[in-house]
C-alpha cells in the first residue's frame, strides 16, 4: 500500500455479469472493502479494463488469430489477479470474477436500497 492513498473505505459495484443486477439474483451486489485491499483491486480492474480494450480497440483480420497477445496476456491477469482477490477473501466465488465492477466511495452506497452489502 501507497502513502498516498487515502485512509477510507471504498467499494466495489456490480454493474453487470453474473452478480450485477440483471445477473444471477435478484439484486446487484456491492463488495467494501478498506486500504489493504487497494493494490489487488487495482491490478484486478486494471487487467479487466485492458481486456475490454484490446476486445474493441485491437484490429484483427480474417487470415490473423482470433485475439490478439495483448487480449490473452490481458486474460491471463485479468484471471490470476481475480484469484487473488478471492485468496485475500474480497472475492467469495469465481461469479465474482465474471461480473463488471464499478469502483466508489463506500459511503456513497450505504444509503441505496436493493443492494447486497458485503463488508470485507
Amino acid at each position: 500500500m501507497s502513502a498516498n492513498y487515502p485512509e477510507y473505505d471504498l467499494a466495489l459495484v456490480a454493474v453487470d455479469g453474473d452478480c450485477g443486477p440483471a445477473g444471477m439474483g435478484t439484486v446487484g451486489e456491492v463488495i467494501v472493502f478498506g486500504a489493504e485491499h487497494y493494490e489487488l483491486v487495482r491490478d484486478y480492474l486494471r487487467a479487466a479494463h485492458e481486456c475490454a480494450m484490446c476486445c474493441y480497440f485491437d484490429k484483427r483480420t480474417d487470415d490473423g488469430p482470433m485475439f490478439s497477445e495483448a487480449y490473452l496476456d490481458a486474460m491471463r491477469r485479468h484471471e490470476d489477479s481475480g484469484n487473488d482477490l478471492i485468496d485475500a477473501g474480497v472475492f467469495a466465488h469465481k461469479y465474482h470474477k465474471r461480473t463488471e465492477w464499478s469502483l466508489t466511495e463506500a459511503e456513497v452506497v450505504e444509503g441505496w436500497r436493493g443492494l447486497t452489502v458485503v463488508r470485507v
